[in-house]
């Protein structure tokens, strides 16, 4: 027996059964295709399983019907049917572009491209060299090669998303999204700020617990795991800052640890900077 045509994955689907609106929900799929970019190998990233339990590590290999990530020197596969569906659109072409396709056509979708006229919110300052600018905000999106910034450089922000902030770029008349933890404000020891990023942080899962008293945070390992190294950095950077606001002085460091095993996953203080250990 001769097996189906697998489904082309770059073709939208019906969805609507009104013309005029599969017309549309076409467009927008075809517009976010455009913007994809699958992970790639070598790359730190976690998902979500369908019960809710994060996996992370170093992406080893993207399929059809899956993925496989290098986890503690071992090779975990994971299949497209056990991954929850947020993380499905993190990984996979034609599942990115329906969920934000339908979310354009539901009225949930977030604003990708502010107006050209609008002018930034914000300065922040760039904590490396080496930030990956995007043209939507998750790694999931296509990178802009042709933005590059200076550790230090004044970053020029418009609106903020999920840890992720739309900024200004060459030309004058675009942006582009980078991780807000590639950056830092000039007030960087302001605890209302620090607050907001400690709890979202919490909220997502990712921070389990900061005792600010005694320079801790503990997180969780899969999520850490399949965070950016780079990106784990200014994590770091940003938990020290807390804890010093928190006690009102200006040592600022931190130790990271795994909130199960409490075995040290790293550690930051503004006099060494950054210290990962191996996961």
């Amino acid at each position: 027996n001769i097996p189906p045509p697998k489904p082309d994955e770059t073709l939208p689907g019906i969805e609507f059964y009104d013309t005029a609106k599969q017309q549309r929900y076409e467009y927008y799929f075809h517009t976010y295709l455009s913007q994809f970019q699958p992970p790639v190998n070598g790359s730190a990233l976690w998902l979500r399983l369908w019960d809710g339990r994060p996996v992370g590590g170093e992406v080893e290999d993207v399929q059809a019907d899956g993925i496989a990530l290098i986890v503690t020197g071992e090779v975990t596969r994971i299949k497209l049917v056990e991954m929850a569906m947020e993380s499905r659109a993190r990984i996979f072409a034609h599942e990115f572009s329906r969920e934000h396709a339908m979310s354009q056509m539901t009225g949930e979708a977030r604003t990708m491209m502010p107006d050209s006229a609008r002018k930034a919110v914000t300065t922040r300052y760039a904590i490396t060299d080496d930030i990956i600018a995007r043209v939507g905000p998750g790694d999931e999106y296509r990178r802009v090669d042709n933005v590059h910034f200076s550790r230090g450089e004044p970053i020029h922000v418009l609106a903020e998303t999920d840890g992720w902030l739309n900024i200004e770029s060459e030309p004058a008349d675009s942006s582009c999204w980078i991780s807000k933890y590639m950056t830092y404000p000039l007030d960087e020891l302001n605890r209302t700020s620090l607050q907001a990023d400690i709890d979202s942080l919490s909220t997502a899962g990712l921070l389990r617990n900061l005792d600010a008293e005694q320079n801790l945070a503990d997180v969780d390992i899969a999520m850490w795991r399949g965070t950016d190294p780079q990106i784990r950095m200014g994590l770091a950077r940003t938990f020290a800052a807390y804890c010093a606001a928190a006690r009102s002085n200006n040592l600022v460091f931190v130790t990271i640890r795994d909130k199960e095993t409490q075995k040290k996953l790293g550690k930051y203080s503004r006099g060494q900077g950054w210290k990962d250990a191996t996961l």
